[in-house]
This record gives structure tokens, C-alpha cells and sequence, in this order.
């Protein structure tokens, strides 16, 4: 969960997801490791869930994602990339019920222009 907080999360359960990644942009190339932190909490000033995505660099992005059906779905503008560029998230349940299957794609001036498919599951953690 998230820690009780003054900032913009305000005092709110959460969840708190690290993110450890690793890959290559071509089979010739070395696998790039990058690191991020995803923070989830209800949002106390409307009907959403506030979330934002902080990479290993400390720039954060980040906005109120609202629940369709079974899905969470989000769409943010971009920290870090110029013109009319947006981050479109949506998060389901896994048929297993013990992951999480997240898309993520991003538009630039209208236009698909990447995206990702992960599915997360839940590992223990070691104190």
C-alpha cells in the first residue's frame, strides 16, 4: 500500500507497483534494464483512481484514470516527448485472477506510434 501522505495522493489506500524491466530494441542489441514505480490511490475529489508512473530518471506523468466495466482506462499527456503526444493505459484482471494484463499505447498527433503489452503478476517480496 501507500504510505499516509500529504502530497497529491492525499491520505488514501493505494497500491505501489516497482517495475523491473529489461529489454532489447533488436536482437544485435545489448538488453537496456530499466526501473520504475507505479502508484495507484483512490481519488478523493472525484469518481477515478489517481495514478501516476515515475521512471528510474524521476520524471513522472500521470492523471485520473476512471473503471469501465472491468477495465481501467487512462489517457495522459506525455513528460517527455514534444507535440500532441498522449499515453493511452488499460488495466483487466488476468483470466487466472493472479496477474494483471496492462496495455499501454502511445499517439503522437493523432497517430499510433508504439505500444506495449505486459502482463504483471505478483512476486514475494523479502523484507
Amino acid at each position: 500500500g501507500i504510505r499516509t501522505s500529504a502530497t497529491r495522493f492525499g491520505v488514501a489506500p493505494g497500491v505501489e507497483c516497482f517495475l523491473d524491466m529489461t529489454w532489447a530494441q533488436s536482437q544485435d542489441a545489448k538488453p537496456a534494464r530499466h526501473a520504475a514505480i507505479l502508484l495507484y490511490a483512490r481519488d478523493n475529489s472525484g469518481n477515478g483512481i489517481r495514478h501516476m508512473l515515475v521512471d528510474d530518471e524521476g520524471v513522472a506523468e500521470g492523471t485520473v484514470a476512471q473503471l469501465v466495466d472491468d477495465t481501467l482506462i487512462s489517457t495522459s499527456q506525455c513528460a517527455r516527448i514534444p507535440g500532441k503526444c498522449l499515453s493511452k493505459v488499460s488495466i483487466s484482471a488476468g483470466a487466472d485472477l493472479q496477474s494483471v494484463k496492462m496495455e499501454l499505447n502511445m499517439e503522437v498527433d493523432g497517430k499510433r506510434v508504439g505500444g506495449h503489452q505486459l502482463t504483471l503478476r505478483r512476486e514475494p517480496v523479502s523484507p
